[in-house]
């Protein structure tokens, strides 16, 4: 009788647990960018030589704030751009990350930097982090998995073409023609 009354105890415990973190769980955590709210995100694809991905762009303070955060993983054909307007020097850091980045900061459709296998914070909820930043003007930074850029070949030079999609239409933003 006393172990049956443990068991119920325990898969009550159990079920309140659930019960409180899942919310949390649901809203911070994700398996992959498959279970991602779409609100907050354009789409587009960025294709370099033989590699084609597919990428969220932030639209909205939130998402911008959030970035990649929380997320455990990021398949290797998936990614997070970030556009500008115009060229400059934008800070990244490492907020809310559990999984480690490379970055590949592009300039008119070019690769002009990379930073390859970018650790997450030690302490997930850490304010005090380092900042990631190219040394040259960029209008784009793509964010991969870490290895990616090894394992894709990817270096300075290289081309990368970026068609945004919106309303189910794909137009092409990052290359220069005298590129291609």
């Amino acid at each position: 009788m006393k172990s049956l009354w443990f068991v119920i105890v325990a898969a009550a415990f159990y079920l309140f647990v659930v019960a409180l973190f899942w919310p949390y769980e649901k809203q911070l955590v994700f398996s992959n960018t498959s279970d991602v709210d779409t609100q907050g995100y354009a789409h587009a694809r960025i294709q370099f030589s033989d590699t084609s991905i597919t990428v969220q762009i932030p639209t909205t303070s939130a998402t911008q704030e959030l970035g990649l955060g929380g997320r455990r993983l990021l398949n290797d054909n998936e990614g997070m751009y970030w556009q500008y307007p115009t060229p400059e020097r934008p800070s990244f850091w490492m907020k809310g990350m559990l999984i480690p980045l490379d970055f590949i900061w592009l300039n008119n459709g070019q690769v002009v930097e990379v930073e390859a296998d970018v650790p997450p914070p030690s302490n997930p909820t850490s304010t005090d982090l380092p900042i990631i930043q190219p040394d040259v003007q960029v209008d784009g930074v793509l964010e991969v998995s870490s290895g990616f850029i090894q394992r894709h070949g990817i270096q300075v030079g290289d081309v990368a073409r970026v068609d945004v999609v919106t309303n189910h239409q794909t137009v092409n933003t990052g290359v220069d023609p005298a590129l291609q």
